[in-house]
């Protein structure tokens, strides 16, 4: 199975399987592998993105995870479309030669936004990983407040799939420097 975008004519991706299309609808395609009997329904899937915040020397280090949500491998690695084909045959096409070699695909990009209580923002982008994490060192400008987005634009198939968390800096004072912040409850 192929497929194929339909404005510029390149591969998305491919599947190795004989398979039998039974019905489409809403952007899944159904059918049935037609060597082994089992009913498929392909699909882009959910996603979950995660997000955190802790201390990292003067700065602030932003890390969280992108994982795929699908009934048929759920908390894998969402995956860059690039690497989709390489993936799907490494997770459902029972590949031994990939099985015994696992492929190391690259990840997908994440937007993270933060804003202080003072209006001020700041912007970075990351990419995960062929796990499916991500991080980024910030330095925030100022102590206060800081509400932060992890959004990952090529892994929303099917809604917003961003994580936002509250996370205080204090400011540091000569005396007290092992700590310099503290996770607020959402």
């Amino acid at each position: 199975m192929v497929a194929i975008n339909e404005t510029t004519g390149h591969f998305i991706w491919t599947l190795p399987m004989n398979f039998l299309p039974t019905a489409i609808a809403y952007g899944y395609l159904m059918g049935t592998d037609v060597e082994n009997g089992i009913q498929y329904c392909i699909g882009k899937g959910q996603t979950l993105t995660s997000v955190s915040a802790s201390p990292e020397g003067t700065g602030v280090l932003i890390q969280g995870t992108v994982m795929d949500q699908s009934p048929g491998q759920p908390n894998t690695p969402a995956v860059s479309d690039s690497d989709m084909s390489m993936w799907m045959d490494y997770l459902h096409g029972q590949n031994a030669t990939m099985i015994n070699s696992p492929p190391s695909p690259h990840g997908v990009p994440v937007e993270l936004r933060a804003v202080g209580s003072d209006a001020a923002s700041l912007t970075a982008t990351a990419t995960s990983d062929s796990s499916g994490r991500f991080s980024n060192l910030w330095s925030l400008p100022t102590t206060g407040l800081y509400t932060i987005w992890a959004t990952s634009p090529e892994a929303t198939h099917t809604g917003v799939h961003m994580e936002q968390l509250r996370y205080q800096l204090h400011q540091l004072l000569p005396s007290r420097q092992p700590s310099l912040c503290h996770l607020l409850a959402q």
